[in-house]
C-alpha cells in the first residue's frame, strides 16, 4: 500500500468515527432523523420501518446498510422486487451511488460497493419465486428489503436463513424492511411486523410525512390528493388498510370466510388437482369444493399442496379423501395426458382433463364469485390457498400472474370451481300458494325429484371403484 492510499484510508477512517460519535452513520451525508435514529438503534433479528410515504424510508434503510461497513469483513446486501425497480433513478442504489461516488470502489458486474475496511453492500432483486436460489451459498449480516410489501413471505423468509457470522463476532445480524402499506405482500407483512397479537419479538417503527425534515411535505401531499381515498389512507397517513384491486382473487375474510358448512343442505363434493413436477416445491395441489345449485355460495373445504408426488403418491392421496366425489378434474400440465390415463386405467379414477380454454375469462368470473361473497372458504383447512390469494397478483399487462408467481392451488381451485358450474344457481322461486293447481304442480315435482335422488343415490357404488 502507497503512503497516499494509507493516508486516505486513515483520514476516512477518522471520518467514520467522527460521524458515529456524533450519532451519524459512516458515509451518509446527514444525521438520521429522530424516527430513523430509533429504527438504526434496534438490536433485533427483524424490524420494518415505514408506512406514509415520504417518511425516509429508503434513506433509513440504506443507512442500515451502511452502519458497519468500517468493520473487515462485514457483508449486506439490499434488495428491490425487480431489476426495473432497482435501477430507477433515485431509486436506493442511485441514492448509494449519491452517497459513495469516490469514497468507495464501485463494481458494476456484482453491484457491488467495497470499502475501504474491506467490507461490501451489494444490491440483488427477487423478481420470480426462484430468484432466492441465486444466494443460497452467500452470507450476509445484514438484509434489507426496499418495499418489503412488493416481496413474497417465502422469499423473505429464505435471506433469512442467509444471515451469518463467524464465532465471536459481534457484528449484530439484522433482518431490515421499509415500506408502505398495500401491494401483493401487505397481508403477511402486517402480520409479520404490525399487529401486536402476531409480531412479537420484532420491531416496527412507523413513520410519517411529517418526520421527514428533508422532503418538501405541502407539494408532496398536493401530490397525493389526487389519489383514491384507499391510496391515499395508505400513502399519506400511513394506515395498513387492505388493497385488494391488483389481486387476481381478492379475497377478503369478512365477505369470503367462513368457520364451517352451512347445516341442513345436501352437499355435492368435487375435486380440482393440479399436477406438479416438483421435487422441493410444493407443485401439486388438491382442492375440494362443496356446492349445490340450490344455495347461493360454495365453499372451498380443504385444500393442500405438496411436493415429489408421483402418479402413484397423487392417486392414493385421492383415495384417502373421505368425500363422496361426484366429479374430479386434473390438469396435467407439462406432464402430458398419459398421467390422466394412468389415474384411470390403473387406478381406476374417474378424472377427467380440466378445461383451460378462455383462462383470463373465467378467471374474472371467479373474482367475481369472491366479489360478490358468492364463494366462500372455510379459514381452518385452506391457510395456504387463502395465503396464495393474498399473493397473487395481476401482471403489467392485466392479463396473467406475475411471472414465476406460484399459483398451483389457485388453479387447481379455478379448475374445480369451473367444473362444478355452480354460477348457474339461481334463486329458488317463490313457493305457489298452498291449495292452488300451481302449488299441487310444485309439490308432485319435488315428490318426483326425491324420488329420482334416492334411486340414485341407493345405485351408487364407491366411488372410485
Amino acid at each position: 500500500m502507497d503512503l497516499a492510499t494509507a493516508l486516505a484510508l486513515e483520514i476516512e477512517a477518522t471520518s467514520v468515527l467522527a460521524r458515529r460519535a456524533a450519532g451519524g452513520v459512516p458515509f451518509s451525508p446527514h444525521l438520521p432523523t429522530p424516527r430513523q435514529a430509533e429504527f438504526l438503534k434496534l438490536d433485533c433479528l427483524e424490524a420494518l420501518y415505514g408506512g406514509a410515504a415520504g417518511g425516509g424510508k429508503s434513506d433509513a434503510l440504506l443507512m442500515g446498510a451502511l452502519q458497519y461497513v468500517d468493520r473487515p469483513g462485514y457483508s449486506a446486501i439490499l434488495f428491490r422486487r425487480t431489476y426495473t425497480d432497482l435501477s430507477l433513478p433515485g431509486a436506493i442504489r442511485d441514492r448509494a451511488g449519491e452517497w459513495l461516488r469516490g469514497r468507495a470502489e464501485w463494481q458494476d458486474k456484482l453491484k457491488r460497493w467495497t470499502f475501504p475496511s474491506g467490507a461490501a453492500v451489494t444490491f440483488g432483486y427477487l423478481e420470480t419465486d426462484a430468484d432466492k436460489y441465486r444466494y443460497q451459498s452467500a452470507e450476509f449480516q445484514f438484509c434489507g428489503f426496499d418495499e418489503l410489501t412488493q416481496f413474497t413471505e417465502g422469499q423473505y423468509r429464505y435471506l433469512l436463513s442467509r444471515l451469518r457470522r463467524c464465532a465471536g463476532a459481534d457484528i449484530p445480524l439484522r433482518s431490515r424492511g421499509a415500506s408502505n402499506p398495500g401491494g401483493v405482500g401487505h397481508d403477511w407483512v402486517k402480520a409479520r411486523f404490525v399487529d401486536p397479537k402476531t409480531s412479537a419479538g420484532r420491531a416496527f417503527v412507523p413513520a410519517l410525512l411529517d418526520d421527514n425534515p428533508h422532503l418538501d411535505r405541502d407539494a408532496y401531499r398536493q401530490s397525493l390528493a389526487q389519489l383514491d381515498d384507499l391510496t391515499r389512507a395508505q400513502l399519506e397517513r400511513g394506515q395498513w388498510v387492505r388493497d385488494v384491486a391488483g389481486l387476481i382473487y381478492p379475497y377478503r375474510p369478512e365477505v369470503n370466510g367462513a368457520e364451517m358448512l352451512p347445516e341442513g343442505i345436501r352437499w355435492r363434493y368435487a375435486l380440482g388437482v393440479d399436477f406438479g413436477a416438483g421435487q422441493s416445491a410444493p407443485t401439486t395441489a388438491f382442492v375440494m369444493l362443496a356446492y349445490t345449485h340450490e344455495h347461493p355460495a360454495a365453499y372451498v373445504v380443504e385444500s393442500e399442496a405438496r411436493a415429489g408426488m408421483t402418479v402413484s403418491d397423487i392417486a392414493e392421496r385421492i383415495k384417502a379423501y373421505t368425500y363422496n366425489f361426484d366429479v374430479i378434474i386434473g390438469d396435467q400440465g407439462g406432464l402430458g395426458r398419459g398421467y390422466l390415463d394412468e389415474m384411470i386405467q390403473r387406478w381406476q379414477i374417474p378424472i377427467e382433463p380440466a378445461m383451460k380454454a378462455n383462462k383470463l375469462g373465467y378467471r374474472k368470473l371467479l373474482r367475481g364469485d369472491l366479489e360478490r361473497g358468492a364463494l366462500k372458504v372455510l379459514e381452518a383447512g385452506n391457510r395456504d390457498l387463502i395465503d396464495e390469494m393474498g399473493r397473487l397478483a395481476w401482471d403489467e399487462k392485466g392479463m396473467d400472474c406475475e411471472k414465476g408467481a406460484a399459483d398451483h392451488l389457485t388453479d387447481a381451485l379455478l379448475y374445480v370451481w369451473r367444473a362444478a358450474k355452480h354460477w348457474l344457481h339461481q334463486e329458488k322461486p317463490a313457493v305457489p300458494a298452498f291449495g292452488t293447481p300451481e302449488h299441487a304442480d310444485w309439490l308432485a315435482a319435488k315428490i318426483e325429484q326425491a324420488e329420482d335422488d334416492r334411486n340414485a343415490r341407493d345405485a351408487r357404488r364407491e366411488w372410485w371403484e
